[in-house]
């Protein structure tokens, strides 16, 4: 893989930039993976640094949209 492509922690595929998901702690996952993520515990998967667990105000659609899918996932598990 080259230096210019992030891969995803989570999933272990290739992170497009329209995908990505930057935390506070620099750490970079798909949006839709660390959602899936964040709605059960609010630290980064790799250093464990506690991170907010909603989406910022003013942040794009497409990230909303995982953040929604997430937590529906979530409930669902638990039927």
């Amino acid at each position: 893989m080259s230096l210019d492509k992030k891969q995803c922690s989570i999933c272990y595929y290739t992170i497009k930039p329209s995908q990505m998901k930057t935390l506070v702690c620099n750490h970079s996952f798909h949006m839709k993976c660390v959602w899936n993520w964040l709605v059960i515990s609010n630290v980064c998967p790799l250093c464990r640094i506690e991170v907010s667990k909603y989406p910022e105000y003013g942040c794009e659609h497409n990230e909303y949209i995982h953040y929604i899918n997430a937590i529906i996932n979530k409930n669902k598990c638990k039927i």
